[in-house]
């Protein structure tokens, strides 16, 4: 089923507790394709594609990509379309939006799931947050060199290959997913603007009000940018746990949809344990 809220489109299936997945950079909820495919748990999937992404594009105004835009219409989305509070998945900037959600408004979360996040301004510690910053400059390097030399599909396959830290790692997609991220190239060159810079909005005070339970997912060849922010989350928000999973890269939800989703709902299988928190 499709069905339009607002500026949001969204796919949804299935019954039971309410799980809305959220897509990164150069995506769209066709991303989580293979893990919808492979679910095998029960709950009502909601897959939502944030504004300016995929077919919303062509209607876009620019100046409306941003964070605390994004964060207004998941919140929206939650409000109008599901019946919170909701469980909340993400990966890479969507790992960062969720939890920004979770932070701002926690009547409307129960649990979040959070693969990679990449957002970095709540680091308290100057040198980890220099070698956050450090390896963020090396990441995205080339595609920004992509951007500037006009060539946006480029750019999105610097900026995958980047994220892994390994080459090759977009060329070998299959055509079909090479296309989706290609889809959202016109995206790329707004990811380096300041109103959607990863070092935005949030603090470390921020991250305490998020009391519902968090998992914090990396993957065994993260980046030391995705490991450390993790690592550095993990620290602040009360009821949160690292979870490492083994052999993957920053695309794992693409490449081992099946592990990923073991490992979504490791979490949500944890979730009525861990409770709610009252602060570290």
């Amino acid at each position: 089923m499709m069905s339009n809220n607002r500026a949001l489109c969204y796919d949804e299936v299935g019954q039971g507790e309410e799980i809305v997945f959220v897509h990164g950079y150069i995506s769209d909820r066709r991303i989580w394709s293979q893990v919808r495919e492979h679910w095998y748990d029960s709950g009502h999937l909601f897959f939502p594609t944030l504004e300016g992404f995929w077919e919303d594009s062509l209607e876009f105004r620019e100046s409306n990509f941003s964070v605390d835009n994004h964060i207004e219409d998941i919140v929206d989305f939650l409000e109008k379309v599901c019946t919170p509070p909701v469980h909340l998945v993400g990966w890479s900037y969507g790992a960062s939006l969720v939890l920004l959600v979770a932070a701002r408004r926690p009547d409307l979360v129960k649990s979040v799931f959070a693969y990679e996040p990449g957002i970095s301004s709540f680091v308290l510690d100057k040198k980890i947050l220099q070698q956050i910053q450090r390896d963020r400059v090396e990441m995205a390097g080339p595609a920004i060199g992509a951007v500037k030399a006009g060539n946006t599909k480029e750019a999105v396959k610097y900026i995958v290959n980047g994220a892994c830290n390994r080459e090759g790692v977009f060329e070998d997609f299959d055509e079909e997913l090479k296309q989706r991220f290609f889809d959202n190239a016109s995206t790329v060159p707004l990811m380096f603007t300041e109103r959607s810079a990863p070092n935005l909005p949030a603090s470390s005070e921020d991250l305490k009000r998020i009391l519902c339970p968090v998992t914090i997912s990396y993957g065994e060849y993260a980046r030391p940018a995705y490991r450390l922010v993790a690592k550095e989350a993990a620290k602040i928000i009360p009821n949160s746990i690292i979870q490492i999973i083994p052999g993957a890269m920053h695309v794992v939800p693409v490449t081992s949809p099946e592990i990923f989703l073991q490992k979504i709902i490791e979490h949500l299988s944890g979730v009525d344990r861990r409770g709610v928190s009252n602060g570290k």
